[in-house]
């Protein structure tokens, strides 16, 4: 309960629902939904861009570690927010699978950057002997961005568009 009341805690736990749900929702949800209705693409395209994407994301999370230890958290975390943003704002303007391939790329590994940080920095601020709940609670928060993400931006996108969803 002392940790709900920690402004660092809730801040973690609102970026790990709102980074869990953009990320189900952009890479499983809208830009599938994208590349075939807006681009064309086949099943196979599409699943070319979304590994290149997991791809991008799994070579960068070895130094995204490295550089939460040594930049700090708050400073990967916040130029992880910002790049995150740019990189979804980036999405309004592809128009070619090429450039939805950069921009896939793109979001793996500012993703990549993003990811980690949360659970590093709830790792420091649980208090001994309340690490299980502490990550079990935080988890959750992500847990629910997993269910919500999809089902917001899929509705963004029906009344919206894809440029504004993306926007």
């Amino acid at each position: 309960m002392t940790l709900l009341q920690d402004n660092t805690f809730r801040f973690v736990c609102l970026l790990t629902f709102l980074l869990c749900g953009v990320r189900s929702g952009m890479t499983q949800n809208l830009m599938p939904l994208f590349a075939q209705e807006k681009l064309g693409l086949s099943e196979t395209g599409i699943g070319v861009i979304q590994s290149l994407s997991s791809l991008g994301n799994f070579l960068i999370l070895w130094h995204a570690g490295r550089l939460l230890d040594q930049a700090g958290r708050r400073r990967v975390t916040l130029v992880g927010l910002w790049a995150t943003a740019l990189v979804v704002l980036g999405f309004a303007w592809v128009t070619t699978p090429l450039s939805l391939a950069g921009a896939g790329v793109a979001f793996g590994v500012v993703a990549g950057y993003l990811g980690p940080a949360p659970a590093a920095v709830i790792a420091d601020i649980a208090p001994k002997g309340s690490t299980g709940a502490v990550m079990g609670l935080y988890r959750m928060c992500g847990d629910i961005g997993l269910l919500l993400g999809p089902i917001s931006i899929g509705w963004a996108a029906e009344h919206l568009g894809f440029t504004w969803t993306f926007v």
